[in-house]
């Protein structure tokens, strides 16, 4: 720590004099829970990092969660770069622990949110707040655990003794669903959990005031209309859904099959995908042939019907094999299939609770069992029912990532990775073979006489066995 850490922790500079004036407004807000969603260009993260430096109480730590601790420092470390040639404030940067301290003594600790055991770093703290920035493009499971389990009771210490409570930033997320859209109330519905909501666009931005004219330059470029999702999202600031960029969103028609026709017979398989710092996910599914006569050969395909679909947060893997215990009773299903049988979870479901547990064969990339799992649902192939609710949400939100060739890791996709592991084990068949002929029919007794002819072939070059006396 340097020497002038605390040598005055009276301010000599105001930060807020550079705030835009919805930034201004929402700094007014009172409430220790505030969602700040923008679009690009808003000023959102200048008026973040304004707040940790201005009111952030000296000697205490104010964590900033992003997806991962070196995004947060990407994210925030420039702006304070900047205050601290404009305004004369110093800065003190710990690279190896991601800390800032500021000439007040203020602590702001950067850090991820990608993983369950990066959550519980923020229980147990006391906290003046915690901010959460790009809430958009985090795990939405764990935001919400991070938020009301971990960052509202940390913070309680200080509610009205000085401290600024839980701010939530970013953009619109890719699929209008997850807690980020229910803390914000979608577009113009009601904030959820207790949530005060600040809306800002590039236009309210003063520091770019040509603005206009450089979207409509963009817009020409990409040729965009107003209705253009991108555009909608990233820079209006307004959840929107586009189907171009989920990996599911336009293979599958929306058809949820009654309970009541449900196929009664046929293979029955449970696929678990094991999450140790994550939801596990089961999908049960029973697999029937469809047959059909196409000219002399008949074709027989795998379809695939997902009876039940459950994703879940489980303490134990106690709990973990209940629940797949319950699942094989009523289903009485045939094969269990995990994610990986070398894996220390489903090993041990195998050691200690003598689950049949398979290796789930993961051939090839990612991408392709998700065309895999694509084409099934296109050409109807694979059949969900009712009691499917997770996996509907997932195949219904869950993106590409940036490279194309794997689900977003910003959303749940434990139910479809489940499902990949079910059809694998299936092993999706199109097979074809010689269609019987008709009873009585030429091609019948020709088949016949060829099958008699090969029999007594067969018995006249036999060994044959001396007769003893």
């Amino acid at each position: 720590m340097s020497d002038w850490a605390f040598s005055d922790l009276r301010a000599t500079y105001d930060l807020r004099k550079g705030l835009a004036p919805w930034a201004l407004k929402a700094d007014a807000d009172g409430s220790d829970l505030k969602a700040l969603l923008c679009g690009r260009r808003t000023g959102k993260t200048s008026y973040i990092a304004v707040k940790l430096c201005m009111d952030g109480l000296p000697g205490e730590v104010h964590p900033f969660v992003a997806a991962t601790q070196q995004k947060a420092r990407d994210i925030l470390w420039p702006i304070l770069e900047r205050f601290s040639r404009d305004s004369g404030m110093k800065l003190d940067f710990n690279r190896s622990k991601g800390l800032v301290t500021t000439d007040r003594g203020v602590k702001i600790q950067c850090m991820g949110l990608s993983t369950k055991p990066e959550v519980e770093k923020l229980r147990g703290e006391r906290y003046p707040g915690v901010v959460f920035d790009e809430c958009g493009a985090l795990n939405q499971d764990l935001l919400r655990t991070a938020v009301f389990e971990a960052a509202e009771p940390a913070t309680m210490d200080f509610a009205g003794r000085g401290g600024f409570g839980i701010i939530c930033s970013g953009t619109p997320s890719y699929a209008p669903v997850g807690f980020w859209h229910d803390i914000c109330g979608g577009n113009e519905g009601q904030p959820a959990h207790g949530f005060t909501v600040h809306r800002a666009t590039i236009f309210d931005n003063p520091y770019i005031p040509n603005a206009r004219v450089i979207l409509d330059k963009k817009m020409a470029r990409k040729k965009w209309t107003e209705e253009n999702p991108e555009y909608q999202r990233e820079w209006l600031g307004r959840f929107c859904l586009s189907t171009d960029g989920l990996c599911y969103g336009k293979a599958w028609n929306g058809v949820v099959e009654d309970r009541a026709f449900m196929p009664l017979v046929g293979q029955t398989i449970i696929a678990l995908d094991f999450g140790e710092s994550s939801p596990c996910a089961w999908n049960v599914i029973r697999v029937t042939m469809h047959k059909e006569q196409i000219g002399d050969m008949v074709h027989e395909q795998m379809v695939c019907h997902v009876l039940e679909s459950k994703r879940q947060v489980c303490t134990s893997l106690n709990e973990i094999a209940g629940i797949t215990r319950q699942l094989m009773k009523q289903y009485s299903a045939a094969y269990l299939v995990g994610d990986s049988a070398e894996g220390f979870g489903i090993r041990q479901l195998i050691q200690q609770y003598g689950l049949p547990f398979e290796k789930s064969e993961k051939s090839g990339l990612k991408q392709e069992r998700i065309f895999m799992m694509q084409g099934m649902l296109r050409t109807g192939n694979i059949r969900i029912y009712q009691d499917c609710a997770d996996l509907i949400e997932e195949i219904q939100t869950v993106p590409w990532n940036e490279d194309h060739d794997d689900h977003h890791q910003s959303y749940s996709d434990h139910c479809c990775d489940s499902l990949h592991y079910a059809i694998e084990r299936a092993m999706q068949l199109h097979r074809i073979k010689p269609a019987q002929p008709a009873p009585g029919s030429e091609l019948e007794q020709q088949q016949k006489a060829d099958a008699l002819k090969r029999r007594l072939i067969a018995a006249a070059n036999a060994p044959k066995r001396d007769k003893r006396r």
